[in-house]
């Protein structure tokens, strides 16, 4: 989103000269949607799980600066690529690459987000762009074979389906509800829960830290204000250091292994979930 304007008005958004410029003309019910790019950190060698933590502020920023230049609720907003960094390195083909998909696409849809797109839909192979110190790594739900064909799955692919299996619904309205993360949580817990199309309860929860586990006892407000503990039969998914790792070798980097959420089911009458460093969770609920 530029800042230039070559002229001498005192305003530098162009956005704001943008959204004028509908409003002046009886045109603004023209801008159907609002779409940008979203690719937050051009350093991605060092503290990655605190970049992680970082991602946060910088899209509430932005999202609260769209609304400040007038791109108001009313307008669609949608990312058109999104990722790590616009240079590839190896964070993008660990386990943060995981936590980083989840956390954009569960803070942008529930700061009133639309739509979010990845970039890296195709099979790709292990680059470095930019830095040295950031290793070999890409934007891409597969590696790809000898044969340039999709071959084993990357986390986003991983990430990608537990979202939309274990969490959200592929099609339908969900509402985003508050929740409440109990006295593990910190910055570098997320939670987001929704109430699903089918009337269900879904949690995605993020671990970021690089060396602690945590176990959260999540509850989750309801449309009177008040809090409830999640009960009854659920499924619980997991992905982390358990279901995959990354062997860092240049140009050869590759998974060690890569296997899908793990996924069980059991009936609680007091939720606690435990989530290992580095990793995501979902949970299905009745309520």
């Amino acid at each position: 989103m530029s800042e230039t304007w070559l002229n001498s008005d005192p305003e530098r958004s162009w956005n704001r000269h943008f959204i004028k410029a509908l409003q002046e003309r009886g045109r603004l019910a023209d801008l159907q949607f609002y779409s940008f790019e979203f690719y937050p950190f051009d350093d991605i060698c060092h503290n990655i799980p605190g970049k992680l933590i970082e991602e946060d502020r910088l899209m509430h920023r932005l999202m609260t600066r769209l609304t400040d230049e007038g791109v108001g609720p009313d307008i669609p907003r949608i990312i058109t690529e999104y990722g790590f960094s616009a240079y590839s390195g190896r964070a993008m083909s660990e386990m943060p690459s995981a936590l980083l998909m989840a956390n954009i696409n569960g803070q942008f849809l529930s700061e009133g987000g639309n739509a979010a797109y990845l970039f890296g839909y195709g099979p790709n192979v292990p680059v470095n762009q930019n830095l040295p110190c950031a290793g070999f790594g890409n934007m891409m739900l597969q590696m790809a074979d000898q044969k340039g064909q999709a071959g084993t799955s990357m986390p986003s692919y991983h990430t990608a389906r537990l979202m939309i299996g274990d969490w959200l619904m592929p099609k339908g309205k969900h509402h985003f509800l508050p929740v409440d993360m109990g006295a593990q949580a910190d910055d570098a817990v997320r939670v987001f829960a929704v109430r699903r199309p089918d009337g269900r309860l879904g949690v995605l929860a993020l671990n970021r830290h690089a060396d602690r586990a945590v176990k959260l006892h999540i509850t989750v407000q309801d449309l009177k204000g008040l809090f409830h503990t999640i009960a009854g039969p659920v499924q619980i998914s997991h992905f982390g250091p358990d279901q995959y790792a990354w062997i860092d070798d240049g140009p050869k980097s590759r998974p060690s292994k890569s296997l899908p959420p793990a996924r069980s089911t059991s009936k609680v009458r007091d939720l606690y979930l435990e989530l290992k460093p580095l990793s995501l969770g979902a949970v299905i609920a009745p309520r």
